[in-house]
């Protein structure tokens, strides 16, 4: 018969498992646009300081690497969701981890920032994730 870990190792090993596999849902959303740099940057702005006003964000900007130039990452974070806003001179990018509770409203909360982005940068083509 082979060994079997103490319990206490076999319950902290199975709810981690279900942590990280069942509660939380992935959201990319990205978006063309035809904005100057400067732009783009100013409209990333907005977006981080609404984020960070309308639903008690915690935004930073990253660091892009030197042979990256042109963009500009934020990463974002609240209870129950967290994820990193790339703006590049082609593209945005939203990439959200949403948790257990939030997953449930994935399609609606997808519907409502691309409504925005529509109102911000006109329809527009996504590229794939």
């Amino acid at each position: 018969m082979p060994p079997s870990l103490p319990v206490e190792q076999t319950l902290i090993f199975s709810a981690s498992t279900q942590k990280t596999t069942r509660l939380m849902s992935q959201l990319t959303i990205c978006r063309t646009h035809t904005l100057c740099p400067a732009a783009a940057r100013d409209l990333a702005s907005q977006w981080v300081k609404q984020a960070e006003t309308d639903y008690q964000m915690s935004c930073v900007c990253e660091p892009v690497p030197v042979e990256a130039p042109g963009i500009e990452r934020w990463s974002f974070a609240r209870p129950g969701v967290s994820g990193t806003l790339t703006v590049s001179t082609e593209c945005f990018e939203l990439d959200m981890q949403l948790g257990f509770l939030l997953g449930a409203f994935k399609d609606r909360i997808a519907s409502e920032i691309e409504g925005k982005l529509d109102r911000l940068l006109g329809p527009s083509t996504q590229l794939p994730p």
